[in-house]
């Protein structure tokens, strides 16, 4: 904002540092040019007593001006043109790719279809709650709705930032409630006889990591040896697998959370093993720790396969590769002799939950578990008389 500060008609001395006369300031802003003349447009007002109430004044007309001008602007955008706009120029920076490729699913799939004519300046709460009520009504389930709702309600929100509307109509939208998924997981029993049987399967180093460091799938199969260091026992985890259609298969920095990028002490048993592995292996081109077969790296549909596979041949309960993952976090939880009864901070880091929230909520039915043998443990403590 372009401006000037003056008091008008003032008739103190030169000399005077301050006006003792009571002129009063006022301010004046360059709007920049008439489209249609070319003149410089000005904004100018004034009656005001200090110089920083002029200044605070001129800058609310100028947020008022500024948020008028965008409005009209955007007065012709519709819901669609404008979410299409916000993710690809905006959104398409903050958010990894394959994240970015699912909301424009999203976009494509449940939202264009219904709201996406709307006009976004005329969008209401009633028209949002009407789309809501639509989707749980199609049977969609809950957590699709929200991550639905939640793109709208990104969308909106930058609509309000940038002054094309002033209030956003998804703040206070009803959303179906949503319960946490709860997922299967291994008894170490089960662990040990799976890893034991599948000793001499290709994916057995991918098992082992999994199990034992909680990292997701990923993450694992982007590790390379350059990540792992075998003398401290320490893996570093910074980067992961991506598929999207436009790239295919790659692997990328972490684009979860900051948490994310950390490091991960493994046992000694391990190190061992990968040691035994790194000396034994063919490098291959990427260096990954589990390469690919017919590509540098695994994709999803071979790793699913194959752990298919080898649970059917081990005879355990199927589980999914990410759910290796929920089985390392469940029996560092678990309460003693089920676990070994881990903190839920540390446990947090270990997995790179961005708060221990996020581990709260994934593991609530672990953690109810966990007040139970407290209550048994302390029994054991008490030394109450019988009155």
């Amino acid at each position: 904002m372009k401006g000037s500060y003056r008091q008008r008609g003032c008739k103190c001395p030169p000399e005077h540092k301050k006006c003792t006369c009571g002129a009063l300031w006022e301010f004046r802003i360059d709007l920049g040019k008439d489209p249609l003349t070319g003149k410089r447009l000005t904004k100018e007002k004034g009656g005001f007593e200090t110089e920083k109430a002029a200044r605070q004044a001129a800058a609310a007309f100028w947020t008022d001006y500024q948020r008028g001008m965008a409005a009209t602007r955007g007065d012709r955008k519709t819901v669609a043109g404008f979410m299409k706009e916000f993710l690809e120029v905006t959104l398409v920076n903050e958010i990894g790719s394959t994240t970015y490729e699912n909301k424009l699913a999203i976009m494509e799939n449940h939202i264009v279809p219904q709201i996406g004519n709307l006009k976004l300046q005329k969008v209401t709460h009633a028209d949002l709650q009407r789309f809501v009520n639509t989707l749980v009504a199609e049977g969609l389930n809950p957590g699709t709705i929200r991550n639905i709702m939640r793109l709208v309600n990104q969308t909106l929100r930058h609509a309000v930032v940038t002054g094309v509307i002033f209030t956003n109509p998804a703040a206070h939208v009803k959303k179906p409630g949503y319960k946490q998924k709860t997922h299967n997981v291994w008894t170490k029993e089960e662990w040990t006889k799976f890893l034991t049987s599948s000793a001499k399967s290709r994916l057995y180093p991918f098992y082992l990591i999994a199990l034992n460091t909680g990292m997701r799938p990923g993450e694992i199969l982007a590790l390379d040896w350059d990540h792992v260091d075998l003398k401290r026992r320490v893996i570093r985890v910074d980067r992961t697998v991506v598929y999207t259609k436009s790239k295919g298969i790659e692997i990328k920095p972490s684009p979860k959370t900051d948490s994310s990028n950390r490091s991960i002490t493994i046992p000694e048993s391990v190190a061992a093993y990968l040691k035994r592995l790194k000396l034994g292996q063919k490098l291959s081109r990427l260096n990954l720790i589990i390469p690919g077969q017919r590509s540098d790296i695994v994709y999803n549909s071979a790793l699913n396969k194959g752990m298919k596979n080898d649970i059917e041949a081990a005879g355990v309960p199927y589980i999914t590769p990410h759910e290796l993952r929920h089985t390392h976090a469940t029996f560092l939880l678990s309460p003693k002799p089920f676990g070994l009864g881990i903190g839920i901070k540390a446990v947090s880091e270990r997995l790179g939950h961005a708060s221990t929230t996020v581990t709260l909520n994934t593991y609530a039915h672990v953690l109810e578990n966990m007040q139970d043998a407290i209550a048994e443990a302390l029994e054991e403590t008490q030394t109450i008389t019988n009155m």
